[in-house]
């Protein structure tokens, strides 16, 4: 006898509140008394622990976390008149269907963990982080009645992804008016101005003089909670202030956006998790202006958004989570490089890191039905959140100014199936975009 697990849509990316359909699928190659069939819905995190018990051995233990359990019993019966008894039923030859209805809860149940733990869905994670991954199945036994009870199992993995449920007002404000703002302060060093003679003599050295440096402040503000959102692009607003009386030009020469995610497991030291990178954009030789000699002291100026504009975040990022054992963390380190007088002056470098959480961009009551639309993605997801519609606030903030733009959407081909790249590939991928725009630009100027 062969089993297998069909789901109603097979390509589906589940969320909390969901209804996951399907069958049982048996196929008798001879006639049968079955016994039992049960189908269960389960959700664990596991997690390695490393430790050493002695000088050469070295041990690695894992810690499992079951925090979505249902079982639902799907035996057939068939009624006996005489005895008023429901006994096991016999199945011929052929393929035999039963269906099965189970839910994703809305949130985690862990037996183990304090009452006061956190209790959100965590997001599918396989293959993704060494030592950590969670998986959400499908289980299904089936037991046959023979000489000898025959007991057969079959698994199947599910993709779960949390809801994100922020309010949409959030689409409507303007990106100046983001109520999270994180600030940094720098200065910029001055044009060096070599001395007018050129006469050497014994008894005076000429030095160099030194205009007086710049002093800035950058303000980046974010959305409530610092939100960032798979699959889209970053949704922030960037202000240089000119803090002192700097007579000259200020520019902008290069921008760079990268995202690190932290894995921590508990039970491990913090110097011990993993970290991922994500190269969103790298530009450079910019020469995008900021301020001049005119601009009053306080004045501030707003990077375009077109900086970074058209570069999602990849979706091998997941959501931001907190669970039993495992919490996955973001940070968006943003590095402007400034110049005064250029091509004059040095390059300063200034860093912006900002603890960042990524939603899943999945927005209540926009699941695609495949069984109600025939044409729609199964099992998909509207993503058209804030994004695009902040975007539209950036240009003069008017609403009418915005572009329709295509919707996207999560499937299970969307899930990240392999691991995110390390630094140095990020790095590299930048640097060789970077070498053929120049390239491309080379060619239009001949």
């Amino acid at each position: 006898m062969d089993v297998s697990i069909k789901f109603d849509q097979p390509e589906a990316t589940y969320t909390n509140g969901d209804t996951v359909e399907g069958s049982v699928v048996l196929y008798c190659k001879s006639t049968i008394t079955l016994s039992k069939v049960t189908v269960t819905l389960s959700g664990k995190s596991t997690s390695g622990l490393s430790g050493t018990s002695g000088l050469l051995l070295h041990r690695r233990n894992r810690e499992s976390h079951r925090f979505v359990h249902e079982t639902q019993d799907i035996t057939p019966y068939t009624d006996n008149l005489k005895s008023a008894k429901q006994e096991p039923v016999k199945l011929s030859f052929g393929y035999h269907s039963f269906p099965f209805r189970l839910n994703i809860p809305w949130l985690a149940e862990c037996k183990v963990c304090p009452a006061g733990g956190s209790r959100e869905l965590p997001p599918s994670m396989c293959n993704l982080v060494k030592d950590a991954d969670i998986s959400y199945k499908v289980d299904t036994s089936v037991t046959v009645r023979n000489i000898l009870k025959e007991n057969i199992s079959r698994s199947v993995k599910i993709y779960v992804w949390p809801l994100d449920e922020r309010p949409l007002s959030v689409s409507r404000m303007a990106p100046d008016s983001f109520p999270c703002t994180s600030k940094i302060s720098a200065s910029i060093s001055g044009v060096t101005h070599r001395p007018g003679s050129t006469q050497q003599t014994d008894d005076l050295i000429l030095i160099p003089s030194v205009a007086d440096p710049a002093q800035i402040s950058v303000e980046s503000r974010f959305p409530q909670d610092f939100a960032l959102t798979c699959g889209r692009d970053v949704a922030m607003s960037l202000n240089v202030k000119k803090c002192d009386k700097y007579l000259g030009t200020l520019s902008l020469q290069s921008f760079q956006m990268l995202l690190v995610g932290y894995t921590n497991i508990s039970g491990q030291p913090a110097a011990q998790g993993q970290t991922e990178f994500w190269m969103i954009q790298s530009l450079s030789n910019i020469d995008y202006k900021i301020s001049d000699a005119y601009d009053a002291v306080g004045s501030g100026k707003y990077i375009s958004e077109e900086m970074w504009e058209g570069k999602p975040l990849p979706m091998s990022v997941i959501p931001s989570f907190k669970s039993c054992n495992l919490e996955r963390r973001y940070e968006l380190e943003i590095l402007m490089g400034f110049q005064c007088e250029a091509p004059r002056g040095r390059v300063k470098f200034v860093q912006l890191c900002v603890p960042v959480k990524v939603y899943s961009g999945i927005i209540p009551g926009q699941c695609t039905n495949a069984k109600n639309d025939p044409n729609s993605q199964a099992g998909s997801f509207d993503l058209s959140f804030q994004a695009d519609d902040v975007r539209s606030h950036s240009r003069n903030y008017r609403r009418e100014d915005s572009i329709t733009r295509p919707v996207s959407h999560i499937s299970r081909h969307s899930v990240p199936a392999s691991p995110p790249p390390t630094y140095s590939q990020a790095t590299l991928t930048s640097m060789n975009n970077g070498l053929r725009r120049e390239e491309i630009m080379a060619e239009r100027k001949w």
